[in-house]
């Protein structure tokens, strides 16, 4: 978990470098070289903390508190999924795919394996999305009635989950060609400033650090 809550922390601090450069990971308050061994801090490095330590310190004051900023912050993140899926498949500017025949034809020259081995190596950051199915095992002993509840909530949060990951791939692949997404680490960035303009990137952008931070 400790792995997970630092990359979210620096994923954080990555969004809110773009808003405030000089809060970005790659702005460095030092930097040092030792017997061959490379050290730095960041600023966006503190702010990741700030925000681990942000958190820690609301679920501090209890399970009513961090429940509330959670709700919160959920609320926030699925509106802007639903306005972006919704704007994007019906008002957007698409020069992806819209013919959805297309979407499952294969036509790569590579073989079997290969083609498996890719699929395979792509799937590392999709599960990573999924990586939380889990999470209301972990705090089970503080559920109302867990033995209704707990199935519940993991049943329907990976039926949600994987609904929200195809529908925004679906406007993902509307967006863009496929060739436009190669080597594209914020794809959601790229389409969205297809989609609505540079200007909607901002919000997009704030979107996902919302997201993150809760």
């Amino acid at each position: 978990m400790c792995g997970g809550i630092a990359t979210l922390g620096v994923a954080f601090a990555e969004f809110v470098g773009y808003f405030i450069p000089s809060l970005s990971t790659q702005s460095y308050i030092f930097q040092l070289n030792v017997l061959g061994s490379s050290y730095s801090l960041s600023t966006g490095q503190l702010v990741a903390v700030g925000s681990i330590l942000i958190l820690s310190g609301v679920n501090y004051f209890g399970i009513k508190t961090g429940a509330i900023v959670q709700n919160i912050f959920t609320f926030l993140r699925i509106a802007a999924i639903a306005a972006f899926v919704i704007l994007g498949l019906t008002l957007g500017k698409k020069a992806g795919i819209t013919d959805f025949g297309q979407i499952f034809s294969v036509e790569t020259g590579l073989s079997f394996d290969t083609l498996m081995s890719l699929f395979g190596l792509a799937l590392i950051a999709v599960l990573w999305t999924y990586d939380g199915w889990y999470s209301p095992t972990c705090t089970a002993e503080e559920i109302k009635k867990p033995e209704r509840n707990l199935p519940l909530s993991l049943i329907l949060g990976t039926l949600g989950i994987t609904l929200i990951y195809l529908l925004m791939n679906l406007v993902y692949i509307m967006a863009l060609p496929i060739d436009k997404m190669k080597g594209v680490t914020r794809i959601g960035e790229l389409a969205s400033t297809q989609l609505f303009g540079p200007t909607a990137t901002h919000f997009f952008s704030a979107a996902i650090m919302i997201s993150i931070f809760g």
